[in-house]
């Protein structure tokens, strides 16, 4: 009778453990099903999000490009800036005035440069005129004007007579030879001064120059 009785009670403990373990297992069961609906749940509302947010970038997108292509078609206004630049004007150059010159190229006379004033000067040149033509030498103040002839109203003024020489062909030499005094009579001061010779033309107080002229500027010191 124990034995049967161990047996017995023997077999409602299985029948009761496996009604405890069934009855886990349906729990658990019951537990997991609620947790797997919720987690079916958020992985729809996920791809539901996601979807969205690159239905939204696409859109963004969309709403972008217009604004580059209206951007792209907009005309751009240039402005085009010109600047004039005004030359400033050239100055006019000064140009040197001849050391010598002739009204008509009949007297010619050579370069002369600095006369000193108490010393002896030799004036030189050339003409086309007749060895022995008288020829009329006026040293004066240069006023800045060019020489056409004998100046009697000049200044300071000295002058001397001489005649042609012969010369080679048809090329005669004049040749004046004088000297100044400095602070003589004819107030002879340092600065520009101008010879002038022509041909003389008269006779006695009638004598003058004419009008074959030739004329050196020098300085006198």
């Amino acid at each position: 009778m124990d034995k049967i009785w161990n047996e017995g009670n023997e077999a409602g403990k299985r029948r009761e453990t496996h009604k405890t373990s069934s009855g886990e297992i349906m729990r658990t069961q019951q537990r997991s099903g609620p947790g797997l609906i919720c987690l079916v749940i958020l992985i729809a509302i996920a791809i539901i999000a996601i979807a969205g947010c690159v239905d939204s970038t696409h859109n963004q997108q969309s709403l972008v490009s217009p604004t580059g292509t209206q951007q792209s078609e907009t005309p751009v206004v240039t402005t085009t800036v010109t600047i004039r630049t005004t030359p400033a004007p050239t100055p006019q150059k000064t140009l040197a005035r001849p050391t010598t010159g002739s009204s008509d190229g009949v007297i010619q006379l050579d370069p002369i440069g600095v006369i000193y004033s108490g010393e002896d000067y030799v004036i030189t040149g050339t003409t086309s005129l007749p060895v022995g033509k008288d020829l009329i030498l006026q040293l004066r103040p240069d006023d800045g004007t060019t020489p056409t002839g004998y100046d009697k109203e000049a200044g300071g003024s000295d002058e001397g007579t001489a005649q042609i020489r012969a010369g080679n062909g048809t090329v005669n030499r004049i040749v004046f030879e004088g000297s100044i005094t400095p602070g003589g009579q004819n107030g002879v001061y340092q600065g520009k001064w101008v010879a002038v010779v022509g041909n003389g033309i008269g006779n006695g107080y009638d004598f003058e120059m004419g009008t074959h002229v030739g004329y050196a500027y020098f300085t006198m010191e």
